[in-house]
Formats: C-alpha cells, sequence, structure tokens
C-alpha cells in the first residue's frame, strides 16, 4: 500500500497490497448479510448487485476508520485481506490464496466520501472482487510469482484495473464521472506499462501470453484492444474477464 498526498499522486495508489501464497483460511459461520432494509448504496449491497456469487470468493466487507488501521483511512481505497484482517499491508493480513479461498474486502473513507457517486464505489468493490476471485483461482488469468515484488504487483494490479476499466467504459458501473475514469484509466495505465517494461525486457516472447490478460493501451491512453475471448469460466454476472492459457515466465501452478 502507498498513500497519497493529493490528486497529484493518485497514479501512485494501489488498492490492495501482494497477495502472499498461503493455504486458504477457513470460512466462519457469519456471512456478509446485513439487516434485509441495507441502504442501496450498503457496500454489500452494491456488490451484490454487482455479483450474485461474491460470497463464493469474499467472507464479508467491513469499513475501517483510522481507529482500525495504523494510517490514515483517507490514504487507502480499499484492500483484500484475509479474514479478519485490517491492514492489507501487513504480511500477517494478506489474503489468502488457492482454489476455494475467501478473503475479506475492507473499504476507507476514500471509497465512501459522499462526494464520490455510486459509481466510483462499485468500481472499486469490483477491483477487490475480481482480486479475491483470481487469488480463488475462479479466473483463467495465472496466478504468477516473477521473482520481484514489485513486478509481482504491477501484474495483479495491472489485470485488475485492465478489468475494471473495461467495466466502467462498457457501463457495467452505471454513469462514471469523467474525472473518476481518468483516475482509473491512470491506475491501469502505470500498473500496466510498468508491467509490460518488465516482460519485454527479461522475456519478449512472454509478452504474446501476458498481453492477453489486460487491455492494450496507446502512450497517449487509449485503449487499442481488449483481452483474447473470454471463455466459459465465467459464471457470474460480470460482462468481461480475462481469459486464456499459456506459458509464463514463472507460473507456480
Amino acid at each position: 500500500m502507498r498513500t497519497r498526498a493529493g490528486t497529484a499522486a493518485l497514479i501512485l495508489v494501489v488498492s490492495t497490497a501482494l497477495p502472499a501464497t498461503v493455504p486458504a483460511a477457513p470460512s466462519r459461520a457469519r456471512t456478509p448479510v446485513r439487516a434485509a432494509s441495507q441502504s442501496p448504496n450498503d457496500p454489500i449491497a452494491l456488490l451484490r448487485g454487482l455479483h450474485d456469487d461474491f460470497q463464493i470468493y469474499v467472507h464479508d466487507v467491513r469499513s475501517l476508520s483510522s481507529a482500525d488501521v495504523s494510517i490514515s483511512p483517507q490514504a487507502l481505497y480499499s484492500g483484500l485481506v484475509r479474514i479478519g484482517g485490517a491492514d492489507p499491508r501487513l504480511r500477517g493480513d494478506a489474503p489468502a490464496s488457492g482454489r476455494g479461498a475467501r478473503n475479506d474486502i475492507v473499504i476507507f473513507a476514500s471509497t465512501l466520501d459522499s462526494s464520490r457517486a455510486p459509481a466510483w464505489r462499485k468500481a472499486i468493490l469490483d477491483h477487490e472482487y475480481f482480486h479475491a476471485r483470481h487469488l480463488a483461482r475462479g479466473w483463467t488469468t495465472p496466478l504468477v510469482d516473477f521473482g520481484d515484488a514489485g513486478t509481482n504487483h504491477d501484474y495483479y494490479e495491472a489485470v485488475a484495473w485492465g478489468y475494471v476499466l473495461l467495466r466502467a467504459r462498457g457501463g457495467a458501473y452505471g454513469e462514471i464521472r469523467a474525472e473518476d475514469l481518468r483516475e482509473i484509466t491512470a491506475l491501469y495505465t502505470k500498473h500496466f506499462q510498468a508491467f509490460r517494461a518488465f516482460i519485454l525486457d527479461r522475456q519478449p516472447t512472454a509478452w504474446v501470453h501476458y498481453g492477453r490478460f489486460m487491455p492494450d493501451m496507446d502512450e497517449d491512453g487509449s485503449l487499442r484492444g481488449a483481452p483474447a475471448a473470454r471463455d466459459d469460466v465465467i459464471r457470474s454476472t460480470s460482462l468481461t474477464a480475462p481469459a486464456g492459457n499459456g506459458p509464463s515466465v514463472h507460473d507456480p501452478r
């Protein structure tokens, strides 16, 4: 996780810590279902509206404040943590991975800000849903370890933000403000370009494989294409999701 100091630094913000490859945490009896009279803007209600299968991958969605985590809640959007975790920067709170893993989504004040439209909150929740499903092997997008923490992070964030960017442009979150779409685009662009540069430097031929899991983007921020054709792994209400299989620089599967 990184803090941010104003709008100028927004492209440096990331929304979840690198996943740790650890055994899935045992599920608790409690499921993320609040009172029957849920507000339509409640995070659980928003997430359920996007994905009716979210409970397969997400144990709970919790809003945290500075009393719950040792950083300013304005410094983060959200994070994916193991069940009961609070700080996505801490290794002990890192999300579980592996088939069947479930994790918690934690959201911070920067996401719940009343000046943000519901479409922004949906985008942030969908970003964490992607991570949760990815770590549970619910997509065909591979789990990887390149032996470099920064590159790992860029990969996981690029595939997640690319997913969100296509969904946002396709109207999955409803009307989204131009500034919010620019922010999503900037976050995606940063991680996409860093990851692509790493692969092209280390093993150029591998880009044929990895490029399929994220939209291709020109230097001016315009999308030139979309990921490869989807396959039947998609069983949720998602409109888009990564697909494809192939060799990798280092795929721990």
